[in-house]
């Protein structure tokens, strides 16, 4: 089976093909721009110099560009990224994370890409994204990133054992209430005494984060559009709001069932790992299609999925992975020719997302799109297991692991285009005018948050102390500015 791409840690690998902004001779007597693109990765990734000699074949016929690759690591990225930009150090590509998206913008980090976008290059990009992301991806009307081509849209919900799913006749398509969740937890619990029921995907988020997510954060959910703004355009605090209180006690209540773990507060497992050792029935999460198949690829066990909120489509599911041109950016064109090709080209997208056909992957037989390892190869001894290809270009050109259903990414397709959009599509919030009521309301959150939305204490008495305490670190001012800056935003994108 396919083990998890970050399984394994790499610091900082750099692959040379010429470190210099400078021209250089190719093989062929003709000269390249030499252009540094850097992308998060904790995957194996040993053939780097094979692979990217492969990618800049295509690179140098299509645009004149030869590649260096700079894979950092997800836990030193932002320190390494800032060093760098700040030491005018050689980088000219990069991915940027929503949540960091607009705070980039506001340091002055990245490069508006607008002047760029006119060239063929750039129209063709154009085309590929849409428009309806495209302006979900603007900041004060001008263009700093383009989104990667994904699951555009966010469904949450569970991905249970599909063995106990049978064994108990649960209705995949009623598990969307409250009640019916209640109903099958009641259930399986009976008959597996010594299982927990729910748990979040990763251990870093609550239950209230990863299943009743049903609201547009504007950014980072200090101040939210409950119902994505369908009734009004009312910046709400989400943790003083009724329906924040209603989950937190059921959360509660299934917690003192034995429903959640007593240590769900310490234990270093989420729940994929914990359904994998046999301990869980289901991890809630945010789905896909594919994401029950694609998970179970690490487990013994066979899993389906269900969601329980609808999909939904807001500024920060659009702009949740933007390729950016950052400030040291040597050459925006063919920086933007790079780009291009990442987007539309099949061949280089499905190099860098699987490596070299024949020696990382082989098709399977019957299939153009579906691919398994050649034999002898496995996760643990394959020299390229990027296994993200949500990271690069567009992914529903990339192919399909083996296990997963060879249509998969017209279901996905589909599912982009099912989900309720959000009234603040393409507003993007700003917090540096309150970065310091924000520090001061994170640590506050910090210390209550997890508590509360893993059961593990009394909200009757805990959440109005957390209510206070984020009044007291200064949750208000930042829901005013926030209401302030969707406001001006709306006036001027006709969205009041």
């Amino acid at each position: 089976m396919r083990k998890s791409p970050f399984s394994v840690l790499i610091l900082c690998v750099l692959v040379c093909t010429g470190c210099s902004g400078k021209r250089q001779n190719g093989d062929n007597g003709g000269e390249y721009t030499q252009l540094t693109m850097a992308f998060f990765s904790g995957a194996r990734l040993e053939d780097m110099a094979q692979v990217t000699e492969e990618l800049n074949r295509i690179t140098r016929a299509k645009a004149g560009v030869e590649l260096t690759l700079l894979p950092i690591d997800w836990s030193a990225w932002d320190q390494q990224i800032n060093l760098m930009i700040s030491g005018n150090e050689k980088l000219d590509l990069l991915p940027v994370l929503g949540e960091n998206y607009a705070n980039t913008i506001g340091q002055g980090k990245l490069l508006p890409m607008d002047e760029y976008m006119g060239g063929s290059a750039g129209r063709e990009l154009a085309a590929k994204i849409g428009e309806t992301y495209l302006t979900a991806s603007k900041a004060e009307g001008l263009l700093y990133g383009v989104p990667s081509l994904r699951d555009m849209v966010r469904s949450y919900g569970l991905c249970m054992r599909k063995d106990l799913v049978e064994k108990y006749t649960i209705d995949l398509a009623r598990l969307n209430t409250i009640e019916y969740l209640d109903e099958t937890f009641a259930k399986i619990k009976k008959g597996e005494p010594n299982m927990y029921m729910i748990f979040p995907q990763g251990n870093w988020h609550g239950i209230v984060f990863q299943l009743f997510n049903d609201r547009d954060p504007l950014g980072d959910d200090l101040g939210v559009l409950l119902n994505m703004g369908q009734d009004d355009l009312h910046v709400a605090d989400l943790y003083a709001s009724e329906a924040y209180s209603r989950y937190v006690h059921k959360i509660r209540e299934w917690y003192l069932k034995g429903y959640i773990p007593q240590d769900a507060m310490t234990t270093p497992d989420g729940g994929n790992t914990m359904i994998s050792n046999g301990t869980l029935f289901a991890s809630c999460a945010n789905l896909k299609p594919g994401y029950a198949g694609e998970t179970a690829m690490t487990m013994d066990y066979e899993l389906v999925q269900a969601d329980f909120i609808p999909p939904f489509v807001t500024t920060r599911t659009v702009t949740s992975l933007m390729w950016a041109l950052p400030v040291t950016c040597s050459n925006p064109e063919k920086a933007m020719e790079v780009l291009n090709i990442m987007f539309t080209d099949p061949a280089f997208i499905n190099l860098i997302d699987w490596g070299i056909e024949g020696k990382h992957y082989v098709k399977v037989p019957g299939y153009t799109n579906v691919i398994t390892y050649p034999k002898g190869i496995t996760w643990n001894n394959t020299g390229w297991d990027m296994g993200a290809g949500w990271i690069f270009g567009d992914q529903l050109a990339s192919y399909i692991w083996e296990g997963n259903p060879p249509d998969l990414y017209e279901q996905l397709d589909r599912f982009n285009k099912s989900g309720l959009v959000s009234r603040a599509l393409g507003f993007q919030y700003d917090s540096a005018p309150v970065k310091t009521a924000v520090a001061s309301v994170n640590n506050v959150i910090e210390q209550y948050r997890l508590s509360l939305e893993y059961g593990v204490v009394d909200p009757d008495t805990v959440l109005p102390q957390f209510i206070q305490a984020l009044k007291n670190a200064g949750i208000g001012e930042i829901i005013a500015e926030k209401q302030r800056q969707l406001d001006s935003w709306a006036a001027a994108n006709g969205a009041l």
